[in-house]
């Protein structure tokens, strides 16, 4: 089975990404229109994920108010990647309000002989963000993740960010953690954590997030505190077509913090962030396991 979807994935994706790659920028509100209308019919279990986490989290209860809130929310999917991918291609057609801020923040927050951990969720376009760091530290900058069943998707996310300068180390059997761990420290890399997804197979701490009990992944909050390196947040909100604002902070912990309080500290972080702009976040997505 993921052998056909990987053909398919080669079949039909790649060509779509060079399309989009050559895009005008006046076709692509009406592309996003297009590719909303034609994908509803075959996103029903997303819809009623949805619904059930605006009922449980959000309080939303009225359909109308649901089905008007996940339309934002699925057509800003669609937006953020067709953009991503025709960044890659064509950045100066964007816009990134406080870019300069940020990266002149980045430079002189790194400390010379240690790593530094960045964190942010699936909010706005967490692409450009990889865009900005890598700017700052090409060659020098990660992103951690896991990868998905399917090799096609992993190579075009890897080669999506290697545009960036932005390399991807993925958690396997073969490149645990602690290997991770070991190349982040010795070469004082700059590591990218999108934190917001559950931990799958590895339980993380149990945080509030959004007033519930939810698992979080202890990864960056353990990578900070062995190797004794500075922490930031960053969210990069999508404004309208191919303007993006970026909003980032430190994060501050002690010697006396546990792995516990800073993940909680990070998923706060992350949830104060979604409040801003909630429908440029997931919710289709099955967060919460209750």
């Amino acid at each position: 089975m993921n052998a056909l979807v990987n053909i398919a994935i080669l079949v039909f994706i790649h060509p779509l990404v060079f399309l989009i790659k050559r895009t005008p920028r006046s076709w692509v509100q009406p592309m996003i229109s297009i590719l909303y209308y034609l994908s509803y019919p075959f996103l029903s279990k997303e819809r009623a994920q949805g619904r059930k986490n605006l009922r449980q989290i959000l309080k939303i209860y009225l359909k109308k108010e649901q089905d008007d809130f996940l339309k934002k929310c699925l057509q800003h999917q669609l937006s953020i990647f067709i953009e991503a991918i025709i960044m890659t291609h064509r950045p100066e057609d964007f816009n990134i309000e406080g870019s300069a801020g940020f990266q002149s923040f980045l430079k002189d927050y790194k400390q010379v002989d240690r790593p530094m951990v960045g964190i942010s969720g699936h909010l706005g376009n967490w692409e450009i963000l990889t865009y900005e760091i890598g700017q700052v530290f090409p060659n020098l900058s990660v992103a951690i993740a896991k990868p998905t069943k399917f090799d096609s998707l992993n190579k075009l996310a890897q080669d999506i960010r290697s545009v960036y300068n932005m390399e991807v180390l993925w958690t396997t059997k073969d490149n645990p953690m602690k290997k991770i761990l070991k190349k982040i420290t010795q070469d004082s890399l700059v590591v990218g954590f999108i934190m917001d997804q559950k931990s799958k197979g590895r339980r993380g701490p149990k945080v509030n997030f959004f007033g519930h009990q939810t698992d979080f992944v202890r990864g960056p909050a353990n990578i900070a505190m062995k190797t004794q390196s500075r922490i930031f947040s960053v969210y990069c909100y999508r404004v309208q077509a191919f303007n993006y604002k970026l909003e980032w902070s430190a994060i501050q912990y002690t010697d006396d913090t546990n792995v516990f309080d800073l993940t909680q500290k990070l998923a706060s972080s992350i949830e104060e962030a979604i409040k801003v702009e909630p429908t440029q976040w997931p919710w289709n997505y099955r967060r919460w396991r209750n």
